[in-house]
């Protein structure tokens, strides 16, 4: 969605490694995810473990409206804010942050269980849902106290992790293209991989679909890059004319 939005608003040209880039990507999360989809069943293709078609169906429609409004908000801060000179990136994240804290804290909060009851931390409670509503089959969900030791981990995981991550994500967007930044956001999932083989020691994860997988991820970002830098040179060639002099009008 992203490479499609910045081609209709022209942030973006056409370039065939570019796409070959998107699809390679896109087959590779596919792949990964069919390997999870087997996991998460047993492999043993057991249709009792599986969740209705209704609950997936809703899935499914989260994560398409999600990456359509991901890619939306991509492209229109590539397209607005074409340079850094022209944004300044700590308050734009400032006033993000600011926005997520005063409309979804309540729903942060509500999920916090404020009890001061000493078996409540760790106690596992369940709901009952009309979707799973077959006799013995429950969701069970886990309570946790909010303490202050929770409170700093959770400060600590949002400076370290979001706010780093979303700082360079942006800072990417601008010094690259948005295409590139998104592919570049699926090198997550050959990193988790090498993660969960060498430093997790999880011999379950590998397997055909989640190697092909990776090797697409990784191959694919290195394609969108081949053609980024093509466009580049492209540039480049435009700005110099046929004596060989940079062109005065590019350079003011």
């Amino acid at each position: 969605f992203t490479f499609l939005l910045a081609l209709i608003w022209g942030d973006e040209t056409f370039n065939r490694w570019k796409l070959l880039g998107v699809v390679m990507s896109f087959a590779g999360s596919f792949f990964t995810a069919m390997h999870d989809a087997k996991q998460s069943t047993g492999g043993d293709g057991d249709d009792d473990d599986k969740e209705p078609l209704s609950v997936q169906l809703w899935g499914d429609a989260a994560g398409l409206i999600s990456a359509v409004g991901y890619g939306i908000y991509t492209v229109l801060l590539r397209f607005l804010c074409q340079d850094e000179s022209r944004i300044s990136m700590n308050l734009f994240l400032g006033y993000i942050g600011f926005l997520n804290m005063i409309f979804l804290s309540p729903f942060a909060l509500w999920c916090v269980d404020f009890s001061s009851d000493d078996n409540a931390d760790g106690e596992k409670y369940y709901q009952e849902s009309n979707a799973f509503d077959d006799g013995d089959n429950r969701r069970y969900l886990s309570g946790q106290r909010l303490t202050w030791f929770v409170l700093f981990c959770v400060v600590i995981k949002g400076l370290f992790d979001n706010v780093l991550s979303d700082y360079l994500w942006a800072r990417s967007i601008l010094l690259t293209s948005a295409t590139v930044a998104t592919v570049g956001l699926g090198l997550t999932i050959p990193l988790a991989l090498l993660s969960d083989l060498f430093v997790m020691g999880r011999e379950d994860v590998w397997s055909f679909e989640g190697a092909v997988g990776a090797m697409l991820v990784l191959f694919g970002f290195i394609f969108v890059n081949i053609g980024e830098s093509e466009k580049e040179d492209e540039t480049d060639s435009e700005n110099i004319d046929s004596d060989g002099n940079l062109d005065q009008v590019s350079l003011t």
